[in-house]
């Protein structure tokens, strides 16, 4: 999956998700932004599980870029 994404100082971005894991209660997504125009990228894996509400974010790590 892929999605257009803009951070201050970028003038344009895409964006890489790619779902790692998952269980009935929790799914782990390795997400990766990619800029132009200046920002730095970035790639972060979420834990997102399951709450009355929805989906939630439960942890972010931040990974190496690269």
């Amino acid at each position: 999956m892929t999605s257009s994404h803009k951070p201050s100082g970028s003038t344009t971005g895409d964006t890489a998700v790619e779902v790692a894991a998952s269980t009935a209660h929790s799914i782990w997504v390795d997400v990766t932004w990619t800029y132009h125009g200046g920002a730095l990228d970035e790639r972060n894996m979420y834990q997102l599980v399951r709450t009355d509400e929805g989906w939630k974010i439960a942890v972010l790590t931040p990974l190496e870029y690269g």
